[in-house]
């Protein structure tokens, strides 16, 4: 994740991308986007699925905490700060996580 006050190159769109994963989990993520701004994501899963995010916090700047496209048996999103995210969610293209995908205690 990026230090609050810096960007990186303009090669780097998102802090954290995954496409066609399986069952990751992430702990702890702290940071903000690549490049801070109303269209900046910091998380962007693409493909597959079985995710759990539990435990992390975003930064001033934060657009959107976390992109997703075609995205199936999402997990948990649990103890997160996400109050400085001008949004939690946005689904790309028609994919929605799916309806068993929990946000639970906290997680803002």
């Amino acid at each position: 994740m990026t230090e609050p006050g810096k960007c990186l190159s303009a090669f780097f769109t998102h802090p954290l991308e995954c496409e066609h994963f399986r069952n990751v989990k992430i702990d702890g993520l702290t940071g903000g986007p690549a490049h801070p701004g109303r269209e900046t994501v910091v998380l962007s899963l693409k493909q597959r699925g079985g995710i759990s995010i539990c435990n992390s916090q975003v930064t001033e700047g934060t657009g959107v905490f976390l992109r997703h496209s075609n995205v199936q048996n999402a997990g948990l999103l649990v103890n997160n700060d996400l109050s400085r995210a001008l949004k939690v969610f946005e689904r790309e293209n028609r994919y929605r996580l799916p309806r068993h995908a929990a946000v639970v205690n906290g997680s803002q």
